[in-house]
C-alpha cells in the first residue's frame, strides 16, 4: 500500500478543507496518508483522525521584519524536516505532496527520493514571490530574487504540479520552465516537470541544507515559538503579527453595494491591477455586507453548522469549490488580498433550526441569548453567551470556513461596548485558523474600550461612516462628514501604533469630485488628514472608470508614505477653522499639515514650529505639487482656501533638533 505525506503550512488540517477532501480522497483510493503541518490552539503534537496520522509542530510567532521572514521560513523547514523523519520511521513515502506556501520544502523531497525513489507533486496553492513582494513591496531587488529562485526549484523539482487556476498554470510554463504537455484534472491541471539528474539536485541539496542551517543557527536562538495557550504580541505589533503597516486597498460598500456578484469583484481586482493602485500599495479586495443569503427578516440563511449561506445566485460554485474561494483564488492569482465581511451573534435561523455546533455535542439554542445583535441590512441575529460550552466552538467554525476560502481581512461590523466577548472570540478565533488574518472592527467604538480594541485587533473605526448616504447613487459624501474626522484624528491619536490602526472608514476618491461631492481640495485635504493619522486607505469608487485627477491624488508616493509610517499626528493647532497637525517620523524629518476646514472661506494657519518640533531651521516640500518650500524656521503661515491642504515635509538642517514624535 503507497504511502503518502502531505506537507501543508499555512493552514492547519482538516481546517483546510481542499487538502482535507485530498486526504479522503487518497484513503477511498487505498493509499496511507499522513500529514506534516503546524499546530493550532490546544492541539496535540500528534493524533490520528480518519485514519489520517497528523503530525504537528508548535507555529513561529510572526513578526514584521525581514529577518522575521527567514526566521518563520528556517524553523519552518527545519520543524517540517524533522516530523518528515520521524513520520518515516513508519515505513517509505511514494509520494510527498508539499503544499504552499512557502516553496522551502523541495530539499526535504530530494532527500527521500535519495533514500528510496519517493516521487514529489507540487500543490501550488500561492504565489510565494508576489506575497513576499505585498509583505515587503520597498525590496531590493535580490532578496525578492530569492522567492522566485525557491518557487522555481520546487517546480522543477517536482513530478507533478498541481495548478489551481489558468494563472497558476502558465507561471508554472512560462516562469520556471515547465513542460506545456498538459492534461487536465478535476478542479487543476496537471504539469509535467523536465527534471535535471538526481546528482545535481543532491549537490543542490547539500547547498540548500547548509544554508538554512546557517541561518538557522543565527537566527533561531532569536526565534518565538508560540507557546500553546498563548498570544504572541512582539513590541509595536498586534496581537496576530498582522497589520504592521495601515492597510490600503478597494471595498464593495459604495460602488457595487448591495449586489457583489463574482463577475463584479473580479473585475474591481483586475482594475485594481491594470489601474496601478495595486503598484501603489493598495492591495486588499473586501466583499462588504450583502454577499450572503438574507431571505427576510428572519436572519441570514445558514448552513448545517448555523454559518452564513453564500448567496449562490451571486457566488456559484465552481467544480465543488465554494463560490467565495472561486473568488479568493482569482484576487490571490493577481497577488492581492482578500476579506469579507461578518456581525456578532448567530442568525435566528440557526436558532430556530437548532443547528448543531461543528465538533461539539452542542447546538445554536444552547448558546444563544435571545437579544437582538445588530446587522444593519438583513436583521435577524442575536447574541451570544460565551459562558455556555460550544459558544467559542461555534465561531472557531465559522472562521475556520473563512479562512479555508483565503480570507486576508475579516470585518466584524456592528460592535460596540456590548460586544466584548465577541471581539474577544473573533480574535481567538482567526488566530487559531493558523491563517494570518487582519481582523477590522466597526463602528463607532467607544474611546473608552480604545486598548481593548487594540488588543484584540488590527484596526477600529473611531466613528460613522464617511458617506452621506444624502443621494442615489450620488454624491456620496458631504464636507461636514470630512469635518468631523478632526476632533476624531486628534482624539484617538494616542492609541494608534504598527499592528493596529485608528480607521476613519474610506476615503471618498475615486469617482471625481462632482460624484465624491467635495472639491478637488477637500479631496487632498480628506487623503492628507488620513495620512497624517495613519488610518487605513480604502477605496469605494468604480475602479474600472476612474477620475484620472482623483488617480493621481490616489497614487501620490509621498503622500502614501506619510499613512505608511505607521505614526499618529498630534494636533498642535485648532482654533476654528485652522488646524495645525504634525509628526515627527523615525528619520528625523518632520510632517507638517495646515488644514483649513471651512467649507467657503479662505483663511491663514499660523504656527510655530518649534511645536511641531522644529528647532531651528529646515528644509520643506510641499508633498501634493513636489515644490520646494524653501527654509522654514521659526512660525510658519500659509493662506489656504476653502477646504484646503498644506502638507510638508520638514527635513532638519544639521543641528536643528527635531522632537515630536
Amino acid at each position: 500500500m503507497t504511502r503518502v505525506l502531505i506537507i501543508v503550512q499555512n493552514l492547519p488540517v482538516p481546517f483546510d478543507r481542499r487538502v482535507w477532501l485530498e486526504c479522503q480522497a487518497l484513503i477511498s483510493d487505498g493509499r496511507q496518508v499522513a500529514v506534516v503541518r503546524p499546530k493550532g490552539g490546544g492541539d496535540p503534537a500528534y493524533e490520528v483522525i480518519n485514519t489520517v496520522a497528523l503530525y504537528k509542530y508548535r507555529p513561529y510567532a510572526p513578526g514584521g521584519s525581514k529577518l522575521s521572514f527567514v526566521t518563520e521560513y528556517a524553523y519552518s523547514f527545519l520543524a517540517t524536516a524533522w516530523l518528515t523523519l520521524r513520520a518515516r520511521r513508519s515505513g517509505r513515502f511514494g509520494v510527498i505532496q508539499a503544499c504552499n506556501p512557502p516553496d522551502i520544502f523541495w530539499p526535504i523531497v530530494l532527500a527521500l527520493r535519495a533514500l528510496g525513489g519517493t516521487r514529489f507533486v507540487f500543490d501550488h496553492h500561492d504565489l510565494c514571490p508576489e506575497r513576499y513582494e505585498s509583505r515587503f513591496p520597498d525590496r531590493p531587488k535580490l532578496p525578492h530574487k530569492v522567492p522566485r529562485a525557491l518557487e522555481r526549484s520546487t517546480h522543477r523539482t517536482a513530478d507533478h504540479v498541481i495548478a489551481t487556476n489558468e494563472f497558476s498554470r502558465d507561471l508554472a510554463v512560462t516562469r520556471s520552465g515547465k513542460s506545456e504537455d498538459l492534461r487536465g484534472l478535476p478542479r487543476t491541471e496537471e504539469v509535467h516537470v523536465h527534471r535535471r539528474s538526481w546528482r545535481f539536485w543532491l549537490l543542490v541539496l547539500a547547498g540548500v541544507t547548509a544554508a538554512v542551517t546557517a541561518v538557522a543557527t543565527v537566527v533561531l536562538p532569536v526565534a518565538r515559538p508560540e507557546k500553546a495557550g498563548s498570544v504572541a504580541r512582539p513590541e509595536k505589533v498586534g496581537y496576530n503579527g498582522v497589520g504592521l503597516t495601515p492597510l490600503m486597498g478597494w471595498s464593495t460598500w459604495n460602488y457595487i453595494g448591495g449586489d457583489p456578484t463574482r463577475a463584479n469583484v473580479e473585475a474591481q481586482a483586475a482594475a485594481l491591477k491594470s489601474s496601478g493602485l495595486f503598484a501603489a500599495g493598495y492591495k486588499y479586495v473586501i466583499i462588504d455586507d450583502d454577499y450572503y443569503e438574507c431571505p427576510g427578516s428572519q436572519g441570514p440563511a445558514v448552513d448545517q453548522y448555523g454559518r452564513w449561506v453564500v448567496a449562490p445566485s451571486n457566488f456559484p460554485a465552481v467544480d465543488g469549490v465554494p463560490g467565495l474561494e472561486v473568488v479568493a483564488n482569482y484576487v490571490h492569482s493577481l497577488g492581492e488580498k482578500i476579506g469579507f465581511y461578518v456581525t456578532p451573534g448567530i442568525s435566528d435561523q440557526a436558532v430556530r433550526e437548532n443547528t448543531p455546533i461543528e465538533g461539539t455535542p452542542y447546538t445554536a439554542d444552547h448558546i444563544a441569548d435571545g437579544i437582538s445583535e445588530h446587522n444593519y441590512n438583513c436583521g435577524g441575529m442575536q447574541g451570544i453567551n460565551y459562558s455556555k460550552p460550544g459558544a467559542q466552538a461555534f465561531i472557531d467554525s465559522w472562521a475556520r470556513e473563512l479562512a479555508s476560502w483565503g480570507a486576508d481581512y475579516i470585518k466584524l461590523d456592528g460592535v460596540g461596548s456590548g460586544d466584548i466577548a465577541d471581539v474577544k472570540a473573533w480574535s481567538e478565533a482567526l488566530r487559531h485558523t493558523g491563517r494570518p488574518i487582519h481582523l477590522e472592527l466597526s463602528s463607532s467604538l467607544p474611546i473608552a474600550d480604545a486598548s481593548t480594541w487594540a488588543k484584540y485587533s488590527n484596526g477600529w473605526r473611531t466613528g460613522p461612516d464617511s458617506e452621506c448616504y444624502c443621494g442615489h447613487p450620488f454624491p456620496l459624501t458631504q464636507w461636514g462628514y470630512v469635518q468631523s474626522r478632526f476632533d476624531e484624528v486628534a482624539d484617538w491619536a494616542p492609541y494608534g501604533r504598527p499592528g493596529g490602526f485608528n480607521d476613519y472608514d474610506s476615503i471618498e476618491l475615486g469617482d471625481g469630485p462632482t460624484d465624491e461631492g467635495i472639491t478637488a481640495s477637500e479631496e487632498q485635504s480628506m487623503m492628507s488628514l488620513w495620512a497624517m493619522a495613519a488610518s487605513p486607505l480604502v477605496i469605494n469608487a468604480d475602479l474600472t472608470h476612474l477620475d484620472p485627477t482623483d488617480v493621481t491624488y490616489l497614487k501620490n508616493s509621498a503622500v502614501i508614505a506619510v499613512d505608511q509610517d505607521s505614526i499618529d499626528a498630534k494636533r498642535i493647532v485648532d482654533s476654528g477653522n485652522e488646524q495645525v497637525y504634525a509628526k515627527t517620523e523615525k528619520n528625523g524629518d518632520i510632517i507638517l499639515g495646515l488644514f483649513n476646514i471651512s467649507g467657503s472661506a479662505e483663511t491663514t494657519d499660523t504656527v510655530n514650529l518649534a511645536r511641531a518640533g522644529l528647532h531651528g531651521s529646515g528644509t520643506a516640500t510641499n508633498l501634493w505639487t513636489g515644490a520646494s518650500g524653501g527654509t522654514v524656521s521659526g512660525t510658519y503661515s500659509v493662506t489656504l482656501g476653502a477646504g484646503a491642504v498644506q502638507l510638508l515635509r520638514i527635513v532638519p538642517r544639521s543641528g536643528s533638533g527635531s522632537t515630536t514624535k
